[in-house]
Parts: structure tokens; sequence; C-alpha cells
């Protein structure tokens, strides 16, 4: 069995249930995805094999298409990819706050009972997940009020760093001044351990524009000019 046709098996039980969320089934990138005012829901599958089966762990992301638009500008990631970045991403053990699981799937047959118990848990904390932290207070909490706590959000210490200060900023937080500080010395602490000289340059640079006075306000969140007419050209 290999993972292609595992996850397509799969999508079509689960299909029914997605489709009444408002998500699709995309072939190509083998996912479910729902558009929103402000991004994407999307939620696949990490998969691995062992002892002739496959394990199967769910992963959850949420894009917020404004936070995106202020944090692609300093070119932390493949420009070509920017439009796929996701501001918020979950595994189903740190949903479920529990210890890591995964659905074993040894043969077509399994294929069925595993499509039973995510749907299970989809309807229990999987989309109730997506509803709560669509929310940017929810997001900017999740991420500033225990930021060392990874397990949920993104693993990559410059993108925790950049996108917890621009909800920060979003909301206009009165510790903001206290979150920037955090993450300029975590930035510089690391880079300073790696011998490089690459990301706090950037981080204090998005730091100044965004208190920046010719930072436009435009629904809670300020961007630059470039950044703002290119989110209000599409």
């Amino acid at each position: 069995m290999n993972r292609k046709d595992l996850l397509e098996t799969l999508a079509l039980y689960l299909d029914p249930l997605f489709t009444e969320h408002g998500f699709k089934w995309k072939k190509s990138k083998q996912i479910f995805e729902k558009k929103t005012p402000e991004g994407f829901w999307q939620m696949g599958f990490y998969t691995y094999s062992e002892d002739n089966c496959m394990y199967l762990e769910p992963g959850f992301d949420i894009r917020n298409n404004r936070v995106e638009e202020v944090f692609v500008k300093y070119k932390l990631q493949n420009p070509a990819t920017a439009k796929d970045s996701t501001t918020l991403s979950a595994t189903i053990y740190s949903i479920a706050k529990r210890d890591r699981f995964s659905y074993q799937v040894c043969t077509f047959s399994d294929i069925e009972l595993t499509a039973k118990q995510v749907i299970v848990f989809m309807k229990d904390k999987g989309f109730p997940f997506f509803e709560k932290y669509n929310d940017i207070e929810q997001m900017e909490q999740l991420y500033n009020r225990n930021p060392d706590n990874y397990i949920v959000k993104n693993y990559l210490i410059q993108k925790r760093a950049f996108t917890s200060v621009i909800l920060a900023k979003m909301l206009n937080k009165g510790d903001y001044s206290d979150i920037v500080e955090y993450w300029e010395k975590r930035i510089s602490a690391m880079e300073s351990t790696w011998g490089t000289d690459v990301i706090l340059p950037l981080f204090l640079a998005m730091k100044k524009d965004l208190e920046g006075e010719n930072y436009l306000v435009d629904d809670g969140i300020r961007y630059g000019d470039d950044a703002l007419i290119a989110l209000r050209s599409k």
C-alpha cells in the first residue's frame, strides 16, 4: 500500500463530513482545505511506514492573510510558496493534549475504521480547533502567553518570533514592548550560537516598520505602503 492510494481512499470516506464543513479535497496536495475570509484552513496527514504498516498523524494549519502579508515582506520564506504559508500549525496530539499517537493502517480494510476514528476526532476537537484559533485574539494568546511552548504554533523560532510580534501589534497589546524584547533576546542568543547575523537585522527592521509613522492602519493592522498596495490589489 503506497501513501497516495491510502490517502485517496481515506479521503473518500472523509469527504462527506469535510464537505459539510466547507472543505474541499485538494488532490494535488492531498489535503482538505477551506478558504476563509481571513485566509484558509487545512488538514492533511503526516505519514510514515513501519513493520509493513502505515501510520498517519493529522496536521492542522490556519493562515491569516494579514499576518502573512507582513511576514513575507521580510523574505524569510521562498516567495514562490509564500501564498501557501501558514500562521498557526498543530498536530493531532497537541490538540488532544495527550502523548503522541498515530492511526495505524496495515491493510486496506483498516482504512474505513481509521476514517471513523478521524471523523470522531474532527467533530470533537478538530473543527472546534479551527473555529477557535481562526480568531486573532485567541491566536495571539496562544503565541504570547506561553512563548516557549511551540507544540502548537510553529517550530522555527524566526517564524514564531515574527508572528508573535505582528499579532501583538495588530491587537495593540499593552505588553507589546515586552514581547519584542523577549524575542529580540532569543534571536540574538540563537544567532550568537550559530555564528550568523541574518534574522536579527530583519526582525529589527520589521519592528521599526511596525512602529514607524510611514505605516498605514488598515482594519486594525499596520502595513507598509508596498505591503498594503499588494494586499489591496488581490
